[in-house]
């Protein structure tokens, strides 16, 4: 394997990793770079890059770059942006490689884009940031609805149950139970 392929994977990894897209300052969500933006100048992986690294290591699972990234933008937690995936690239790679793919960054991923992903061969996704999302709402709902409130296990709840929706929602989409 080329020293030039092993230097790009791990640089587009490193590259997308170091990507924060967002945080939070005084209870505000903060955007520090737009998803566009993140994306220019960076390769995305190649069914032949793909080839000559599995063989190169014997991988059995490859984490394709595929254009997303970690986390999620302002407008993408708004409902305003979606990433959107290169379909015909995913095919192309699992077909080439006959590797199992796993999606990093998939939150704020357009819901058709990640089923015709999976029927391309996508096998694992990866949701942290909408789990992540979704236990910081529950909790704002469990302090405004009792804002001195100070027990944990009665705050809780309204965390667990909203991580709950959203992965049921995400298993019934990614099984194709959903819409």
């Amino acid at each position: 394997m080329s020293n030039s392929v092993l230097q790009s994977a791990r640089t587009v990894d490193s590259q997308l990793h170091q990507l924060k897209l967002t945080g939070s300052q005084g209870g505000e969500w903060t955007e520090k770079v737009r998803y566009e933006e993140a994306l220019q100048g960076l390769r995305l992986t190649t069914a032949d890059e793909a080839k000559e690294f599995a063989a190169a290591t014997k991988i059995d699972i490859l984490v394709p770059a595929l254009g997303t990234t970690h986390g999620l933008s302002r407008k993408m937690i708004k409902g305003e942006e979606q990433k959107r995936l290169d379909i015909e690239r995913i095919a192309e790679i699992r077909k080439t490689t006959g590797l199992f793919l796993t999606l990093h960054g998939a939150c704020g991923t357009n819901d058709e884009d990640m089923r015709r992903a999976i029927q391309a061969g996508i096998t694992e996704i990866h949701i942290n940031t909408e789990l992540r999302l979704a236990w910081r709402r529950g909790l704002e709902t469990a302090f405004a609805k009792d804002r001195d409130q100070t027990v944990p296990y009665k705050l809780l709840p309204a965390a667990v149950n909203a991580m709950k929706q959203i992965v049921s929602s995400r298993l019934s989409l990614f099984s194709g139970r959903q819409g």
